[in-house]
């Protein structure tokens, strides 16, 4: 996944551009560059990637490479992104009680819950799931608000002691 945020990282773009631009690098320099350029990466898999990419003049696909890998990791791997933007930050209680619910709901492995705190907001909380790319989390399909609802019985499930959590 790191290399996923490099790809959406300015900095590395422009010394990406310039790299890749540079006429008088033959591909496995140019591919040792952009290497070095990413720093160290936890995988030795990228790398060799990355090489070979340069080798069959395919380094121009990898970010469309990066984004269909991991939008696929997560469908394998059953994960699905949800984003919670509440009024002040949840407990683990409550943040594992989101999780259940929303496991159950999506029939997923598993939940990446993305909190986000909205003062804005004067109780309860939105729910965000569904997204295109489960990355970026954007052009989401599906967005429920969930500041009108009864709040007893997953208050006292997920022992919030008084704040304001709905029910799911």
């Amino acid at each position: 996944m790191a290399i996923k945020s490099l790809m959406g990282d300015d900095e590395f773009l422009e010394k990406w551009v310039m790299i890749t631009n540079d006429w008088d690098l033959d591909a496995v320099s140019l591919s040792k560059k952009l290497v070095e350029t990413m720093g160290n990466m936890k995988s030795t898999v990228v790398p060799k990637f990355v090489t070979f990419l340069a080798k069959k003049k395919r380094l121009i696909s990898l970010k469309k490479i990066v984004n269909q890998f991991v939008t696929t990791l997560y469908q394998q791997q059953s994960i699905a992104p949800v984003t919670v933007k509440s009024a002040q930050r949840l407990t683990e209680a409550q943040q594992a009680s989101i999780k259940a619910k929303m496991k159950a709901k999506l029939g997923v492995q598993d939940i990446k819950l993305i909190q986000e705190v909205d003062a804005s907001l004067l109780a309860g909380f939105f729910l965000e799931w569904g997204y295109v790319d489960p990355e970026a989390e954007v052009a989401v399909q599906r967005h429920r608000p969930h500041s009108q609802e009864p709040i007893a019985e997953v208050c006292l499930a997920a022992g919030c002691h008084g704040q304001r959590v709905s029910r799911l």
